[in-house]
């Protein structure tokens, strides 16, 4: 879009999982943005995703309040450097960034 997001899921209250987008594959321009999504268990469905660029506002990959949200290991094939910020919290039920370890510098 024109902020520069190439993929955001927000404000779904109802949403348990991102299953539907397992054929995003590769690069993505932009950054990434999951946030407010009550019932989301796990980021599955993003394993694909091997880079992020950047948006706007300077964020690759912001992860916001995903209350339910318990596991990052779908990034897992993100690798490398991302151009922009890194931005994870009020995932209450997070307890690890195990699947963020490919991730290599920030901006």
């Amino acid at each position: 879009d024109a902020r520069g997001v190439s993929l955001e899921v927000s404000w779904n209250p109802r949403l348990p999982s991102l299953d539907a987008l397992s054929t995003l594959r590769g690069k993505l321009p932009g950054s990434v943005i999951i946030s407010q999504n009550e019932k989301l268990l796990s980021l599955h469905g993003l394993e694909g995703i091997e880079l992020v660029g950047a948006d706007s506002d300077g964020f690759s990959l912001r992860i916001t309040h995903n209350v339910m949200l318990q596991s990052l290991g779908a990034l897992s094939a993100i690798r490398g450097r991302l151009p922009g910020s890194l931005t994870i919290y009020g995932n209450t039920q997070l307890t690890s960034l195990k699947g963020l370890e490919g991730i290599k510098g920030l901006g």
